[in-house]
């Protein structure tokens, strides 16, 4: 049986993702972000929860507007 205390650590680090993008619905976080995974060839069916979050985290950096630096 997989530890459920991995599910409060998951939600934690995706809370913390979506603050920096908090214009998107959790709609278009999960399709924008689950797209993007599909698109490089990963079917987002698979990945354990460690590899699901850092690709959104990673997601999120690249595509928050508070990311970018204007000069």
């Amino acid at each position: 049986m997989r530890d459920k205390n991995r599910i409060q650590a998951f939600c934690n680090r995706l809370a913390r993702a979506w603050e920096k993008v908090p214009d998107w619905r959790f709609g278009q976080l999960m399709m924008n972000a689950l797209g993007e995974m599909a698109s490089k060839g990963r079917d987002p069916f698979f990945p354990e929860e460690d590899e699901m979050i850092a690709f959104i985290e990673e997601y999120v950096k690249n595509n928050s507007p508070f990311s970018r630096r204007t000069k």
